[in-house]
């Protein structure tokens, strides 16, 4: 299979799968990462900051989420 080929058969398994493309993807398990360092600490982020986060697709702004949320006091300070 050509890269082409290879690029589109990676595309229709994205799409098939609900991801628009890989960075989506990256995004959610992101987003996957961060509830559970919220959980483990203990956080419950409120129905706001959920939706915050289920909105974002900036992969740096959830990777600055994750790191933030190891030491934050709470969901808000993580999300800050």
């Amino acid at each position: 299979m050509r890269e082409g080929g290879l690029e589109l058969a990676l595309r229709n398994l994205l799409q098939r799968h609900g991801y628009d493309s890989l960075e989506a993807v990256r995004a959610e398990e992101a987003r996957s990462a961060l509830r559970r360092v919220l959980a483990r600490r203990g956080f419950t982020p409120t129905a706001g900051e959920e939706a915050r986060l289920a909105a974002c697709v900036d992969r740096a702004a959830l990777d600055a989420w994750v790191d933030a949320a190891v030491t934050a006091a709470s969901a808000a300070e993580a999300l800050g």
